[in-house]
This record gives C-alpha cells, structure tokens and sequence, in this order.
C-alpha cells in the first residue's frame, strides 16, 4: 500500500510540471492524477463504444505527447538516447498510420479496435515500456534485412525521380526568372516614350 502510495505521489509530482494540471490542482484542491485518471478512463470509453471522435483522439494520442517530448528532445543536446527513441517512434508510427490509412476498412471490424489502436500507441511511445524499440528491433529491422537490396534499389529509384523532379521545378523557376526580368526594361521603354510623347 505504501509502494503505491509513493508511486502515485512521483505521477503526481511529474503532473505538476504541465500547467493545465497545475490550474487543476489550484481550482479543485484535487491531486493531478485524478484528472489524468479521468481523462484515461474517458478516453476508453470512447473508443469502447466507437463513438464519433474516437479515431481522431485516438490520433491525438499519438501525436501529442510525442509531438511535445520531440520538441523538448531537439532542445537537449546532452541526451542523444532521447533523440533515439522519439526518431524510432516516429518511424514506427508512420509505418502504423500507413498500414492503419489503407486498411481501415477491415480493421474497423476488429471488436474494440480502437481501444487496441490506442492501448498500441501508448505502449509504442512509453518510455517505460520502450515499445518503439521493442517493435523496430523484432518486426521492422528483420523485415528490412530480409529484403535490404530490393528495398534499397526501390527507394533509390524513387529518390532519382524525386532529384528529377527538383531539377526541373529549378529550372522552370529559373526561367520563369528570365522571361520576368526581360519584360520589365520592354515595359520601362514603353512608360518612357509615353511620358517623351507629348498629348
């Protein structure tokens, strides 16, 4: 009972830092981890019971808070495994995203899929649980290893079409450039002999 006592007393310590838990705290006399306890079990329910906005705060989830941990990240420059793990939960949920975009059509038939969705984000970007990691070095890596040279010749395809593109979009605007600055002394000349040319 004391263990978990002490544990709460640490969550609700760390809660203190962020303003809104701090206003709370000021306004209702309650601890912060009561509204976060709050927040938890309604956001549950909402995916339990696939309400209307159950997607996009099951997005929310996944973009806030590691969103807010990247920013604080690219501040540091002491923690470079703080920059490791937020890199590879971005990477790993990308991939999520894309998997999650194409096929939502089945995956919606999934019972409590959305309660699944968000219970997976929260364990891939906990840096407790590491479950980034754990997926990149168990599902990602191997994959990739499996199939290295032919991914490798697919993306550097793609990156030389990519370099095409570029190249032509310079030199349209290169020219683009040109022509603009050809017609202004023309049209200088014309506003010149105009205002010689008396009415």
């Amino acid at each position: 009972m004391e263990e978990a006592k002490e544990k709460m007393d640490k969550v609700n310590k760390q809660l203190m830092q962020f303003r809104v838990f701090q206003m709370f705290n000021k306004n209702t006399n309650l601890p912060p981890g009561a509204l976060a306890m709050a927040v938890v079990v309604f956001s549950v329910l909402v995916c339990v019971f696939k309400m209307p906005f159950a997607n996009q705060l099951v997005h929310l989830v996944g973009v806030a808070f590691p969103c807010y941990k990247s920013f604080e990240a690219l501040r540091s420059e002491d923690d470079a495994e703080d920059d490791k793990h937020w890199l590879t939960y971005w990477m790993v949920f990308s991939l999520f995203n894309f998997i999650d975009t194409n096929l939502d059509f089945l995956l919606n038939y999934i019972p409590f899929y959305f309660l699944i969705k968000l219970l997976a984000l929260v364990w891939l970007q906990n840096p407790m649980t590491d479950g980034a990691k754990i997926f990149y070095e168990n599902v990602v890596q191997p994959s990739w290893n499996l199939r290295k040279d032919e991914y490798t010749a697919f993306l550097d395809g793609f990156e030389a079409v990519l370099s095409s593109i570029g190249n032509l979009a310079v030199a349209a605007e290169k020219e683009a450039k040109s022509k603009m600055n050809e017609e202004k002394p023309a049209s200088a000349t014309k506003e010149t002999v105009k205002k010689a040319v008396p009415e």
